[in-house]
């Protein structure tokens, strides 16, 4: 027996009962592919989606409709807001939304903690809608 390469064009993804191609569409058995994801014994929890080329989505919604919180930090807290992002805390500045280059490593380390140690509060807390928290 030869093994021979070949090519698949795949046109679409679309859920199915079964993960087969026929006629140019990938159709993939979610629960079976999250199942293959888990195997990964650092992961604990896993959530499959589709989002074709050109789609309008973004993924933090996307992440909390599979109930896995998420915080934005952003330095620009309105786009945070246009996503959909429902935790929200304020980056530092632009371009260095975790620190600030121009103090001390000391000073930025405390900076940063800060910053993670708002995000942990952020995502104990139960929203139902957007919310900025503050550091």
């Amino acid at each position: 027996m030869r093994l021979e390469l070949g090519k698949i064009f795949i046109k679409d993804v679309q859920f199915a009962d079964k993960t087969h191609v026929k006629d140019g569409v990938l159709y993939v058995n979610k629960e079976e592919l999250e199942a293959l994801v888990l195997e990964d014994e650092r992961l604990i929890k896993a959530a499959i989606e589709l989002a074709r080329p050109g789609e309008s989505i973004r993924i933090t919604p996307v992440i909390e409709r599979a109930g896995i919180p998420v915080v934005h930090i952003a330095t620009i807290t309105p786009i945070s807001l246009t996503i959909g992002a429902n935790r929200i805390v304020p980056g530092m500045r632009t371009p260095h939304p975790l620190g600030d280059s121009k103090q001390s490593a000391e000073k930025q380390y405390e900076l940063r903690k800060n910053l993670v140690q708002c995000a942990l509060k952020a995502l104990q807390t139960p929203v139902t809608g957007q919310i900025i928290f503050e550091n």
